[in-house]
């Protein structure tokens, strides 16, 4: 699968990943300074959440494959980012981790 002919696919999938990387760099700076909090939601869908994650990986390998190199290591931390993310949300979605609003007393440790 190759955009080589086709300039106009090329440039959307470019400015696509421009756009997509710039927000999750936007919000997690924003997350970082306190500005933005991250809630968890429950209700969605893992199928849609990893058919997205897939299709991001085939536009990531195709951005490498078109020779887009800049891009492609422009937009990798924040496909990691994402990636790690949605991990993080399908292992409490499947109950495999939990978050308690309980915080450990350092005096029950001692």
């Amino acid at each position: 699968m190759t955009f080589q002919n086709n300039e106009t696919a090329e440039s959307i999938l470019v400015g696509l990943f421009v756009c997509i990387a710039v927000w999750i760099y936007w919000t997690a700076i924003n997350i970082f300074i306190g500005v933005k909090r991250l809630d968890f939601h429950d209700d969605v869908s893992l199928h849609k959440v990893w058919q997205s994650r897939v299709s991001e990986m085939i536009g990531m390998v195709s951005l490498y494959l078109t020779g887009h190199l800049s891009l492609f290591f422009f937009a990798l931390p924040a496909s990691i980012i994402i990636l790690g993310v949605d991990s993080f949300a399908t292992l409490l979605q499947l109950n495999i981790l939990s978050m308690d609003d309980d915080e450990v007393d350092e005096d029950e440790d001692a």
